[in-house]
């Protein structure tokens, strides 16, 4: 017996596949199926036969997807499915035996076309020019088939012909070659100016010719290939080398003259193929590249902290991590969550550190190193490996989804050595960076000491580098600060600080990151100040300030007003029309906004903190007389599901279906009767 399993995801019922024996007998048929859903079914094969599984879809769209795949005696024995501009497809397989696979070139236009074959094993070659002193040369062709070559006019000197690649499609990007002598003078020079492939020919005197490659913005789609007669030069870009027609050009000097080659040799004007490049040099790492002449920190593992007890012991500082490999799962869950989505999804990577001899404040932190591939951190801190009640757990209190712990001065035992697990949500696999940092719990407090500067803190009793100061203002100096909760800057959005008589004074936006000011010099006066127009105003926060004083603070989108030494008889008062306290005389937005909910404590929205609505807002349970059931629905970024929502079925019969729109947690009670 083998399992057939099929996963759709959507139009499951266009989704159909059948399952033939050699004779061309139909054993198992599928069809029909629903969305969103894996469904498996028992299969009897015989370990003896050869299989073919017929995939079909009738509307070219493949199976949106979704795929099969069959299991046998605890091993996957096919898998398959059709991609989009697909309407049939094919697997061959069988469950036990040899014999049931013939590999080979199973296309019939092809040189190499083999009429035994049954899986084609991707060898096939075909017709093309096979001539390199031809214009329409095929490097690729297997054979010559009907292709005529075409050839050049004739040249009465040497006849160069440069053949041009590019792998991406589009020409060189700006790209070009020339032939120099060697004084340095240009005696001709071309390009691929769109497309794959081309070729171009110049006729030379008998001589030494510098021939440069270079200029391409993708260099790393370029390959070319000058041949004259039974003289050829081949390579990439850049590059820069002799061509010698009929001549001796020893006595230029060599050497590697690839700029992003290890030993690259800014003397030599032609290259001796001596050139190496970078790459990982650890014969120990998965990617270990015998070939490379210098490291380049690509190295991928071994890991060797993929288990508790094989920790990585650190000290403060900021460490490169990596989980690239670390697929043993230990089962060790302790009170966070599950780590991991299954045995093959196990992604865990392990720390150790001890605290200092006095308390101090502590922080953990991943974040990015621009390769955006470990993005979805999870931390759990434990006393031992085999402790497995966690000290602490975090999902994303860091930047986007990373994980971040910040322990204040005593959280953490002095004297104590911890463990720190650091997971891939959901098997999320790469590199990013650890910062582990130690603050001590006394009375140095680092910040600003200087009182010229623009952020002195008059706190600070340690120096640490940030001041920064007034470049020259005549006027007043303000200091425009911007927050954005996400991390990822302010998308968009603005701030444009307006004079009184309606003059466009200042405009700025927060570029990236969590935090940023600007430095404003401005006369006395009053302004309005109008902050908004991104695409998630909700994550901005922002404050104007004056020698420490608030002159002006809001949220996004918002719009408010301050004065410069002057009085411009603005109200505060809350602003937003929606709100209990709505003042429509308020000029600026004092933050004092509150808003209406449900204030009846029988209701099962009932909300404390509501300073108005009443009973409109309310909503009332209906009498139940099955059981009451109470749903719990919760959202770690705190902006709802999403358009994700849920069903309650009972018997495939649809009862209930609901979601969250926003907020991070929300409660809903549903009366549902005795079943399944």
């Amino acid at each position: 017996v083998a399992m057939l399993y099929v996963c759709t995801f959507s139009n499951g019922q266009e989704v159909e596949l059948d399952i033939v024996d050699s004779e061309g007998n139909v054993v198992y048929e599928v069809s029909n199926l629903q969305n969103s859903q894996i469904t498996y079914f028992d299969v009897c094969l015989d370990p003896t036969e050869c299989y073919t599984v017929n995939m079909y879809n009738n509307t070219n769209t493949g199976w949106y997807g979704g795929y099969f795949w069959i299991n046998a005696l605890g091993v996957q024995v096919a898998t398959g499915a059709l991609q989009t501009g697909e309407s049939e497809g094919q697997v061959v397989f069988t469950i036990a035996g040899e014999g049931c696979f013939g590999y080979g070139c199973t296309e019939a236009g092809a040189c190499n076309y083999d009429e035994d074959a049954n899986t084609n094993d991707g060898s096939c070659t075909y017709p093309g020019c096979t001539d390199p002193q031809a214009l329409n040369y095929n490097p690729e062709a297997g054979c010559e088939g009907d292709v005529l070559c075409e050839y050049p006019e004739p040249c009465d000197a040497n006849l160069v012909l440069i053949h041009m690649y590019d792998s991406f499609g589009d020409g060189w990007n700006g790209g070009y070659y020339t032939f120099s002598t060697t004084e340095g003078v240009v005696i001709a020079e071309g390009t691929l100016s769109t497309g794959t492939y081309a070729v171009e020919t110049v006729c030379l005197e008998d001589g030494c010719y510098i021939f440069e490659v270079n200029g391409d913005i993708f260099p790393s789609e370029v390959s070319w290939m000058v041949i004259s007669g039974d003289v050829a030069l081949n390579g990439s870009s850049p590059f820069i080398g002799v061509l010698a027609l009929n001549s001796d050009c020893g006595d230029l000097p060599a050497g590697c003259t690839d700029t992003q080659a290890c030993n690259y040799d800014p003397q030599a004007q032609w290259s001796d193929g001596s050139c190496t490049y970078p790459g990982c040099t650890n014969p120990d790492s998965s990617n270990y590249n015998p070939a490379a002449g210098c490291d380049d920190g690509s190295c991928i593992g071994p890991v060797v902290n993929d288990l508790c007890a094989d920790a990585t012991f650190i000290e403060p500082g900021t460490y490169a991590i990596s989980n690239i490999g670390a697929y043993t799962n230990e089962g060790f869950d302790g009170e966070c969550w599950a780590f991991g989505a299954g045995e093959d999804e196990q992604t865990s990577i392990w720390y150790s550190f001890t605290t200092p001899d006095e308390p101090a404040a502590i922080t953990l932190e991943t974040f990015t190193d621009g390769t955006n591939t470990f993005t979805d951190t999870q931390f759990g801190l434990y006393l031992s490996c085999d402790d497995e009640e966690a000290v602490a757990c975090d999902g994303n209190s860091g930047a986007g989804l990373f994980a971040a712990f910040y322990f204040d001065c005593g959280d953490l035992e002095p004297n104590t050595t911890y463990i720190l697990q650091i997971d891939g949500y959901y098997g999320d696999e790469g590199t990013c960076n650890l910062l582990y940092s130690v603050n001590p719990c006394s009375e140095e407090v680092y910040g600003c000491t200087d009182p010229n500067a623009l952020n002195y803190d008059i706190f600070a009793t340690i120096d640490d580098g940030s001041c920064f100061y007034d470049d020259g203002c005549d006027m007043n100096t303000l200091t425009f600060y911007m927050d954005d909760s996400f991390g990822d800057g302010w998308n968009g959005a603005y701030y444009v600080i307006i004079s009184e008589n309606g003059t466009w004074v200042v405009e700025g936006t927060l570029d990236t990151g969590t935090a940023g000011l600007d430095i404003l010099c401005l006369p006395d006066g009053c302004y309005n100040v109008f902050v908004g127009g991104g695409t998630f105003d909700s994550e901005i926060s922002w404050s104007v300030e004056m020698n420490g004083v608030v002159l002006a603070s809001g949220v996004a989108p918002d719009e408010s007003s301050f004065g410069i030494n002057s009085d411009c008889g603005s109200i505060g008062g809350c602003t937003d029309p929606n709100a209990c306290n709505y003042n429509p005389d308020a000029q600026t937005n004092d933050q004092s906004c509150t808003y209406p909910g449900c204030t009846d404590p029988e209701a099962s929205n009932y909300d404390p903190n509501a300073e108005c609505g009443g009973e409109d807002y309310c909503i009332y349970d209906e009498p139940c007389d099955g059981t009451l059931v109470t749903l719990i629905m919760e959202d770690t970024f705190g902006d709802g599901w999403n358009g994700a929502y849920y069903m309650i079925l009972s018997d495939s019969d649809w009862l209930i279906e609901g979601t969250m729109d926003s907020s991070y947690y929300q409660t809903t009670e549903l009366c549902l009767t005795s079943g399944c």
